[in-house]
């Protein structure tokens, strides 16, 4: 398939599939928002066009299932991804949607490289700011160069930083993200707790709490790949009416009230019932 370039995009924006317009749409919010608040143009435009070359490589999973010469070892991989979609859906009561129905190739284990700072006399970090997601102790770039080149200038401002890779990452429901095949390098047990970490992104985010909604995401997802089995399971109604209690109570709550009634729900779900916050 030809690279996403500028001659190879239709003008017509009536030729554009929907998830195109989406993110034309997306980009000139951000272009907006950078007008605004002074953010990277550049920085932001890469990364939208990075997003996507990912969602324009898409491959449906059930069409790489129907591959005869598939391997066993992907193959089961593959049919336990959508058996955790499933579960997240029906059991976690996850916002899943179209997310990891379908894979995208990528030629790398690391697929964003995160920087983060704090000044050299303190644990604070140093926050950047973005649309949608508010402040962020952390920037996320595509190429390790550019990561690097980021965590050199931070340090000539007098800033320690810090450079690792992620192998994953939300658009938090914006788009239905695929699997990336890097991912298929995990253990089952641990693919399944990438998938539930980054689908409870894309249910619950509140902008501008990274520390809290990282730690939420990375509860639900160690706790639901250790729930999860792609076995058929009896139904438990009394949890399961929880879970969808818990959910639409989160919908339904203004952002100030979001977090307590989270950390009741977890709180509450680990068995310490006596935690106050």
């Amino acid at each position: 398939m030809p690279a996403i370039t500028p001659a190879s995009i239709p003008l017509s924006p009536r030729s554009f599939s929907r998830p195109a317009r989406r993110l034309l749409t997306i980009a000139s919010l951000l272009a907006l928002s950078t007008l605004i608040a002074g953010c990277d143009l550049g920085y932001l435009a890469h990364a939208a066009y990075e997003e996507a070359r990912l969602l324009w490589h898409r491959e449906p999973i059930a069409t790489v299932l129907a591959k005869p010469d598939l391997a066993a070892d992907l193959r089961t991989k593959l049919q336990t991804v959508l058996a955790v979609r499933d579960f997240d859906d029906q059991e976690l009561k996850l916002k899943v949607g179209g997310a990891y129905r379908t894979i995208t190739q990528v030629d790398k284990g690391a697929i964003v490289w995160v920087v983060m700072a704090a000044p050299r006399d303190s644990l604070t970090p140093y926050t950047w700011w973005f649309p949608i997601v508010g402040n962020v102790p952390y920037r996320g770039y595509f190429q390790k160069e550019a990561a690097d080149a980021e965590a050199h200038a931070m340090e000539a401002r007098g800033y320690d930083t810090y450079v690792r890779p992620a192998v994953a990452f939300s658009s938090l429901g914006f788009f239905n993200d695929p699997l990336l095949s890097n991912l298929l390098k995990l253990e089952k047990v641990e693919l399944a707790g990438v998938i539930t970490h980054e689908l409870f992104h894309r249910t619950y985010f509140l902008a501008s709490d990274i520390m809290f909604d990282e730690s939420a995401a990375t509860w639900v997802g160690s706790r639901g790949r250790l729930s999860f089995s792609p076995q058929p399971r009896v139904p438990h109604p009394p949890t399961r009416s929880r879970r969808a209690e818990f959910t639409r109570a989160i919908l339904r709550s203004p952002p100030s009230s979001c977090r307590k009634k989270l950390v009741c729900y977890v709180s509450t779900a680990a068995g310490c019932r006596g935690t106050r916050s």
